[in-house]
């Protein structure tokens, strides 16, 4: 019997052994085809050849490229060669980038501005390839290395590389505020139904600078929306039931930062008459001449209405017929010439004219050109 039980001890203990050797086999097994499993917010892309660490709490500190419990060892002349530090928070970071080696190699160091470190030797002493580089929220700091076979000819193993992301949050402001005044809107009554606008974005230096939107409203519904680089002035045509009667805001909006904006006051559209200061001196116009000089314009229905006065430094009166005119660029408003038997009297006197059938324009707004 006690012979039996030795048996059956040593057959329990061989039993055991093969399941402790069954179990570590099949632990190298997996180990060893594995995925790499790399730390919390890094992540590698080696068809782009980079791999990027992810800050999405704005606390400052480092994080190392090239560690076991990281990225997994990263060797030089292999992929990644470049190192990226995205910014996912709502603050501004700094970043610093500062590498190292296990053995001396000489590496050329290229950062977002250019080239940082040109052709030096890295070791186990940190070098900064960059001491500050500013990201602000879903911008990125990048560097990466260049290896040259002919500058390392007595390097006979390719050593590993780590780089140290120094990262530092800041209370820098996302974005500095540029738009310092509201827009200012100019609305044109043309019709019942229709509106002449003109929006000045920077409204006579309202300090708004770089690329902006633009929202028009009439009353509360935005009927208008445009890309503005923030320094001219924008006119278009708006038709619509009741237009020529409605209340009209513009609103800018920095593309970068919304909260940046401003909006102007409601206006309500003005009559659409166009009017110039002209002298009423015989002595400021030149001698000998008869013509017609425009002081108004306005419109009724589709027909313009002409005011003016007739000069005339001939010295006598006289049967002369003048010619004027008026256009916005590529377009003729009218075009008028006074009846051959028309006595024009000297000195000045006032004259007016309708002209029917004629397109009706924001005589405000359209850049108007008479002659």
């Amino acid at each position: 019997m006690v012979k039996q039980f030795k048996e059956t001890q040593m057959e329990g203990r061989r039993l055991l052994h093969l399941g402790i050797a069954a179990c570590m086999l099949m632990l190298v097994m997996v180990i060893c085809h594995a995925e790499p499993v790399f730390a919390k917010n890094f992540e590698m892309d080696l068809d782009a050849n980079k791999v990027t660490y992810t800050l999405t709490e704005a606390k400052s500190g480092s994080v190392i490229f090239g560690e076991a419990n990281t990225t997994g060892y990263i060797y030089i002349g292999q992929k990644p060669d470049t190192f990226v530090v995205k910014n996912d928070t709502d603050k501004v970071i700094r970043v610093g980038m500062y590498v190292t080696t296990e053995s001396p190699v000489t590496l050329t160091w290229f950062a977002d501005f250019g080239p940082a470190l040109m052709s030096q030797t890295i070791n186990r002493s940190e070098s900064a390839v960059i001491t500050g580089q500013t990201a602000k929220p879903g911008e990125e700091v990048s560097v990466q290395y260049g290896y040259i076979k002919e500058e390392n000819k007595n390097v006979k193993t390719l050593p590993r590389l780590k780089v140290r992301a120094k990262i530092t949050v800041t209370d820098e402001p996302v974005y500095k505020t540029v738009v310092k005044k509201e827009p200012k809107i100019e609305v044109t009554k043309m019709s019942a139904d229709q509106a002449g606008i003109q929006v000045d974005v920077n409204n006579g230096g309202a300090g708004v600078r770089g690329v902006s939107k633009i929202y028009v409203y009439k009353g509360s519904k935005k009927i208008k929306t445009f890309t503005s680089a923030a320094t001219s002035k924008y006119t278009f045509t708006y038709k619509a039931k009741g237009a020529g009667s409605a209340k009209y805001k513009a609103k800018v909006e920095m593309i970068e930062n919304k909260n940046d904006a401003k909006t102007s006051k409601a206006v309500s559209p003005k009559a659409n008459t166009y009017s110039l200061k002209v002298s009423t001196k015989l002595s400021d116009y030149e001698e000998d001449e008869i013509k017609f000089v425009t002081q108004s314009l306005s419109y009724s229905g589709n027909t313009i209405i002409v005011k003016g006065y007739t000069v005339n430094t001939m010295g006598a009166d006289l049967a002369y017929p003048f010619y004027t005119y008026a256009s916005c660029p590529g377009k003729l408003i009218y075009q008028y010439r006074s009846p051959a038997n028309k006595v024009i009297k000297k000195g000045i006197h006032k004259y007016t004219f309708k002209v029917k059938n004629v397109s009706v324009v924001d005589l405000r707004h359209c850049g108007i050109n008479v002659k």
